[in-house]
């Protein structure tokens, strides 16, 4: 076996004038490469997407990843319903639907048609469920012509007050 002559260290641009032991750095450049305690004891580290650990991700956001809602029930929504479902002021949105939003944020309903429509990025609300302010939606089409209503918003008179399924005063 021959023996090869030292290579210099891969900092040697930098002025390191030393030679190279492991992965092409010197004993003294490669103690400063060493991580840290910290992020030693962290073995994901150094993965760009950090796997499912439980309860560090939302339920919402588990059933989100799930090929039944990525490759069935999204799709399945936009296609039977290919404009954006939001009606304002009595006329209906025109745009495309990019989006599926749900009117309720139970996780019971997360893949129920009657719980889903169809929006456009500009009238997608990026907060799970309803927001506050009344919303009003046409009809979900879903397959099998089944089609879903839903309830229209209460426009309460001057002085009335309603209370809203999540017990906020409205």
């Amino acid at each position: 076996m021959s023996i090869s002559p030292p290579t210099a260290c891969r900092n040697a641009s930098s002025g390191c004038p030393g030679y190279a032991v492991e992965r092409g750095l010197c004993s003294g450049c490669l103690a400063q490469s060493k991580p840290t305690a910290v992020a030693a004891s962290d073995p994901t580290s150094h993965l760009r997407w950090k796997p499912y650990v439980k309860g560090e991700r939302s339920e919402h956001d588990r059933l989100m990843a799930t090929s039944q809602w990525k490759n069935r029930t999204a799709p399945t929504c936009k296609s039977c319903n290919p404009i954006c479902q939001r009606i304002i002021d009595g006329v209906r949105c025109t745009r495309p639907s990019k989006e599926v939003h749900h009117l309720s944020a139970d996780l019971k309903r997360f893949y129920d048609p009657s719980n889903l429509v169809a929006l456009c990025a500009e009238d997608h609300p990026k907060t799970q469920g309803e927001p506050e302010a009344p919303r009003e939606y046409a009809p979900t089409r879903w397959i099998f012509g089944a089609v879903y209503e839903h309830p229209k918003p209460s426009n309460p008179k001057q002085g009335e007050v309603t209370i809203g399924e999540n017990g906020v005063a409205r």
